[in-house]
């Protein structure tokens, strides 16, 4: 995987998030001027009143969408080119954070190099939250957050509302008969829709110049993110505070076809999905990062707008929330914003539960083997527990990683692929989440003919090789701290990546600089600090191997 957690995501990393929405096409120039840009439409009230008076000018105006100035052409000159570490300063000292009053957070980095903001809003929760026997709740939840509220969503909230309190009523006798109230519960579903404004979140969204709107549920958290040109600012406070304070979980029957569809095309009916369903089983016993984010068949058929909603008022609370801006904005203006729209939001929700982080709570005694047959390509895995990510050792795990995995220099590419033993072999951290104790995997997909069981011998030789400090050379580091810089470097310079940086270390670090010390810890990190981790964790008594054949 990536050196640096939001890049290069491997196929079981993406395995563990729910699909993303289709994007609206990338805008890349905006007509108009950088300085109106920067006005904003900012009420000198605090009210609800004033919210709504704003949601109001929204819905009657496509607004106008503001960009980029053309560079002006002027004389070549000569600069100083500045270094790393000198990039970096300059970038802390745009970021500010600060916490609300009721716990809700926000990181705002300024960066004016273009008339665009991104937006991430990061909910503490996720599928590791679920209780048994309702799995896939945060997944569903994140659908149904894009429904809207009694304002934005429904052409008429009077009949809508009514028509929803009956089908409460009707599901409160779900789980007793579901047979006995599914017609009905289906014709009253049809009939609420008929008053539902379909996409309207998104439309004002869009015809606002906003791009990239779209979600990700994973083990440990949700995210919701999209981009809006600066002058559209309080448009994301606008409706980023009705999506948290106001939700109607309308269509819910829809979104359960949609989300069953989602989990047939992505475990019932693909042999690795299903293969990597049973390995999370078999890796996490008793954790809760054995089950799958979008969740069970069973669970998510039983669900209700109930279970939906009570997890909502227990998660999406202002302790567990977390604002990341990363744009053309001012600190003091998003402050004053933050305090208008969520100040008053409510909710303090559920104690944290209480999930121990740490691998040797899981880690098995004597390995373990399983086998999947299914008619599809062979592929093995084999999986260690590792510690979270706020653990002192990741620097190291993350450098091992990728001189296990990291491009066509690495020792695994070399040992596999140039061979011609395998098509794919590749080492990853933080399955399914890295929140907790999760799982760093060596995978492959032996070319036909190849024995797997040959290929785990000489995957655990390689990586016994690097419990001895002296079979790492100097310059297999200095490639290493190479990547490591241009992984942080493409990351910093793309407004997206870098808010999602910034909220990672923010939630898992509680501090977003935290994201900058993290480079010197990798800088840090010698051959002695890499053959230690790899000694201490990479145990052929401790791994978990899965074939599928």
């Amino acid at each position: 995987m990536g050196i640096l957690p939001f890049c290069n995501a491997t196929a079981a990393e993406r395995f563990c998030q729910s699909p993303k929405r289709t994007q609206t096409k990338r805008r890349t120039l905006y007509q108009g001027s950088r300085e109106r840009c920067r006005r904003g439409y900012v009420f000198a009230s605090g009210s609800v009143c004033s919210r709504r008076r704003f949601l109001s000018y929204v819905f009657s105006s496509a607004g106008v969408l503001l960009g980029q100035k053309a560079a002006n052409a002027g004389a070549t000159t000569t600069t100083k080119v500045p270094s790393l570490k000198d990039f970096l300063t300059e970038q802390m000292r745009g970021l500010h954070q600060f916490q609300l009053p009721n716990g809700a957070r926000f990181v705002v980095l300024e960066r004016s190099n273009t008339p665009t903001v991104s937006f991430i809003s990061f909910v503490d929760a996720g599928a590791v939250d679920e209780p048994d026997g309702k799995t896939g709740m945060a997944h569903f939840l994140e659908h149904l957050a894009f429904k809207g509220s009694r304002q934005i969503g429904t052409n008429n909230w009077a009949a809508e509302s009514r028509l929803l309190c009956d089908l409460d009523r009707l599901y409160d006798k779900w789980h007793a008969d579901p047979e006995a109230v599914h017609e009905q519960i289906m014709t009253l579903s049809r009939e609420a829709e008929a008053f539902v404004d379909e996409n309207a979140f998104g439309r004002l969204v869009q015809r606002n110049g906003g791009i990239g709107l779209n979600a990700a549920t994973e083990a440990d958290t949700t995210q919701y993110f999209y981009n809006l040109p600066a002058n559209r600012t309080e448009l994301w406070f606008a409706l980023e505070s009705e999506r948290f304070r106001d939700p109607v979980f309308r269509e819910f029957e829809r979104e359960r076809r949609v989300i069953l569809e989602e989990r047939l095309l992505r475990v019932d009916n693909d042999d690795v999905g299903k293969f990597l369903e049973e390995f999370l089983e078999v890796a996490f016993e008793k954790h809760p990062y054995r089950r799958p984010v979008i969740g069970y068949k069973e669970d998510i058929q039983r669900l209700v707008p109930a279970d939906v909603r009570s997890f909502f008022r227990e998660f999406y609370v202002p302790t567990r929330l977390t604002f990341v801006i990363v744009g053309d904005v001012k600190h003091q203006v998003i402050h004053d914003l933050a305090v208008r729209y969520f100040a008053d939001l409510p909710g303090t929700g559920a104690s944290r539960r209480q999930i121990p982080r740490y691998p040797r709570e899981y880690s098995p005694q004597s390995p373990k083997h399983f086998q999947i047959d299914l008619a599809s390509n062979p592929m093995c895995l084999v999986a260690y527990h590792v510690p979270p990510f706020q653990d002192p050792d990741t620097a190291a795990l993350r450098v091992l990683s990728d001189m296990l995995d990291g491009g066509r220099l690495s020792r695994l590419y070399k040992l596999f692929i140039e061979t011609g033993k395998a098509s794919s072999a590749n080492f990853s951290l933080g399955f399914p989440g890295d929140k907790y104790v999760n799982l760093g995997i060596f995978s492959a997909l032996p070319i036909p003919g190849q024995d797997m069981q040959r290929i785990v011998d000489e995957w655990h030789t390689a990586a016994a090789h690097l419990q001895n400090p002296a079979n790492i050379t100097d310059k297999e580091l200095e490639r290493v701290r190479k990547r490591v810089r241009v992984s942080l470097l493409n990351a910093i310079m793309n407004n997206n990546e870098m808010a999602g940086l910034l909220g990672k270390f923010a939630l898992m670090k509680g501090d977003a600089r935290e994201l900058f010390r993290f480079l010197d810890r990798l800088e840090a990190v010698r051959r002695e600090d890499v053959s230690r981790v790899a000694s201490l964790y990479l145990k052929p008594e401790h791994s978990i191997t899965g074939f599928m054949v």
